[in-house]
């Protein structure tokens, strides 16, 4: 019998050894340069995943090797606003956990909250808010966000670039003036529509976890700024180097 598409990428995959999945945001899913791929499987071929309906989401798995570091790259998410429920939205993350790695680095495009973080910028994620569902916005009133599934210790490779709170919310539209202002006020530094629930989902299954995000615009009513989402993928895209010299001190 011939195995199918899924099954071949996971021989690949054991060859391979990777022991970082990497899973990579809107406008981030392009192969970084000195990535060299084994094997890829679209997510429509694995099971439980479907393929993502969002521009700048190849929605597909590669196995490789980054400056000869083995690697698992996702090129591309799935979101909620995509009318996914939060355990499809998870799957990824669990498919990768059965790929016997120990660490993921999550990355996302998000809107700054702060005039003093520029578009182009990246922010590490410290902790989150996960802003879903008709209850979510109440645990902003307690201001205490989550910390403990990051691997706080990895932190200590990110040093040069700014760390912060983000907030997580449904989507697909982006957040009202209002709505920024009360994340401001909670000490958000970055809003997106992902991540939060990855993050706490790959921590439950013991991974090591570190969030990045591509700081692409402004949120709404910060410096004046109306967001959309060609310029999330313009300024990802144009971030892409900086963030892999980031990924790569992640690696090891």
């Amino acid at each position: 019998m011939t195995s199918s598409p899924w099954e071949q990428w996971q021989q690949v995959r054991a060859t391979v050894q990777p022991q970082v999945a990497v899973v990579l945001g809107s406008g981030l899913g392009h192969l970084p340069l000195h990535y060299r791929e084994a094997a890829r499987v679209a997510y429509a071929e694995i099971p439980e995943l479907t393929r993502g309906t969002v521009p700048g989401h190849t929605s597909c798995l590669s196995v490789g090797w980054y400056q000869d570091r083995p690697l698992i790259l996702a090129l591309g998410r799935l979101h909620l606003y995509e009318g996914l429920s939060l355990n499809q939205a998870t799957a990824l993350i669990r498919r990768l956990a059965e790929q016997k790695i120990q660490r993921i680095i999550l990355t996302n495009a998000a809107g700054s909250l702060h005039p003093s973080l520029t578009p182009g910028s990246i922010l590490s994620i410290c902790a989150h808010y996960q802003l879903v569902g008709t209850d979510g916005w109440r645990s902003l009133a307690r201001c205490q966000p989550v910390r403990e599934v990051y691997a706080q210790d990895l932190y200590e490779r990110l040093r040069t670039v700014p760390q912060g709170i983000y907030a997580a919310v449904t989507g697909p539209c982006y957040e009202t003036p209002a709505e920024v202002q009360a994340l401001v006020r909670c000490g958000v530094a970055a809003v997106g529509m992902s991540t939060a629930w990855e993050a706490e989902e790959a921590q439950r299954l013991g991974l090591e976890v570190v969030a990045l995000s591509c700081l692409t615009n402004y949120a709404t009513g910060i410096a004046g700024s109306v967001p959309h989402h060609a310029e999330v993928l313009q300024t990802s895209q144009q971030a892409h180097g900086r963030m892999w010299q980031l990924i790569a001190s992640l690696l090891e």
